[in-house]
């Protein structure tokens, strides 16, 4: 955590982009998980605000102890993520009582082509209910021109896939925001 929190510090680009971590369910059943972050953070220049945990969906089975990490990472200031929203084990009861922030809907409802009033419909509701909770979304798993102007036209607050980029190693990704930021700069 410490080390890609010192990578954003030394690139200065943490104004421009969050800390996303993804936690196993395991780590989440310590007890002493929430602490350790929290010290961990307090040794860093990053502000937990600047912080999304993204957790899985078999996270949320794990009871008490995970509700409890999870409330005081929040506390800390630390958002939470829930990762491929509605196509395992998560309910809505549990995006009610987890403390989450962002539902991750997963690319699943985000077919490559060929949208049908059934995949509106369901990505509408999903889209519905996380406003009522409070929560943002992100559409997971963007590849195609189809599948982004159907998540524009649902109302999902962010994007992710390979419609935007494939994943890149950590030096090509900070020269596409050197050449990004450059480019916003002339205009």
């Amino acid at each position: 955590m410490r080390a890609s929190a010192e990578v954003l510090i030394q690139h200065h680009a943490l104004d421009e982009f969050g800390l996303g971590l993804n936690i196993e369910a395991e780590s989440l059943l310590r007890s002493d998980f929430a602490i350790n972050v929290r010290q961990a953070f307090s040794r860093t220049a990053v502000n937990p605000r600047d912080v999304f945990i993204e957790i899985s969906e078999d996270s949320l089975a794990s009871g008490d102890i995970v509700l409890d990490n999870l409330k005081q990472l929040r506390e800390f200031g630390i958002k939470i993520s829930l990762d491929a929203f509605g196509v395992g084990y998560s309910n809505v009861i549990q995006a009610q009582v987890f403390p989450l922030d962002v539902l991750k809907i997963d690319k699943a409802f985000f077919p490559t082509s060929g949208f049908t009033e059934r995949n509106e419909q369901l990505v509408g509701d999903v889209v519905r209910m996380a406003k009522t909770l409070g929560v943002e979304t992100v559409a997971e798993g963007v590849e195609t021109e189809e599948a982004n102007s159907f998540v524009f036209k649902s109302g999902i607050d962010y994007v992710q896939g390979f419609y935007y980029s494939a994943a890149m190693p950590e030096l090509e990704f900070w020269n596409w925001v050197r050449g990004r930021n450059a480019q916003r700069s002339s205009q």
